[in-house]
């Protein structure tokens, strides 16, 4: 995906970012947050996550009941981050409504109007485009990451050749908590030293990195290709 989402709480605004040097604003869009102020935190908060979301699904009109309008994306909060803060809650969409859109008037979801979601909705790739929620867009101070886009950009390489290698220890080296292993890896080790063995080549490229961050926090997304 070429475009990114970016919620601003304090304006009630939408906007959709096409991702090049400097990021490029698309359209903008009214949009209705949570009825409380504050990053959300617990279930039944009636408040809005801030982050960097994900959405993993999309509903039409007539799989959904009248308040979520013409069509509903689904995000992934609790994403990881949340969960390692014990954030708790679920069902956090960007969706469309029949009613007339008003200001902090959601329980938690991101609410456009049902014409400004159905010409956002061809610019959203699931998995792949992101949704970043703030409160304030913060004032730019130059592009491009700096050291921050070295050190992204070196991590993710080590963590692609830990892959490509099987290598165990240099993969838990990538993480901070250390001895940690994601849950395909054993599976993944199998076939590695399957093919391995069997003396075919062997090569895991990272294509269309891309990344995104709010405050201390940056997620790396990409699309792994095994030959």
């Amino acid at each position: 995906s070429a475009y990114a989402i970016l919620v601003e709480k304090a304006s009630q605004s939408l906007i959709l970012y096409e991702m090049q040097e400097p990021p490029r604003p698309v359209f903008r869009m009214r949009c209705s947050t949570g009825k409380n102020p504050g990053p959300k935190t617990v279930s039944g908060d009636a408040k809005t996550p801030e982050g960097v979301y994900f959405f993993h699904q999309e509903f039409d009109e007539k799989h959904l009941s009248p308040i979520y309008g013409v069509k509903a994306f689904p995000t992934d909060y609790p994403n990881l981050m949340d969960r390692l803060a014990q954030r708790t809650g679920s069902a956090i969409w960007l969706h469309g409504t029949d009613k007339p859109l008003k200001p902090y008037d959601s329980n938690g979801c991101v609410t456009v109007e049902n014409a400004d979601l159905l010409a956002l909705s061809p610019f959203i790739t699931l998995n792949r485009t992101p949704i970043i929620i703030v409160e304030r867009i913060p004032h730019p101070h130059g592009h491009g990451g700096g050291k921050d886009a070295a050190a992204v950009e070196a991590l993710l390489e080590s963590w692609r050749r830990a892959v490509e290698s099987g290598s165990g220890a240099d993969l838990t080296a990538c993480y901070e908590a250390g001895a940690w292993l994601p849950s395909w890896w054993e599976e993944w080790t199998g076939r590695q030293a399957i093919l391995t063995a069997s003396g075919a080549p062997l090569c895991l490229e990272m294509k269309a990195p891309a990344v995104f961050r709010t405050r201390n926090t940056l997620v790396a997304v990409c699309d792994p290709y095994l030959r």
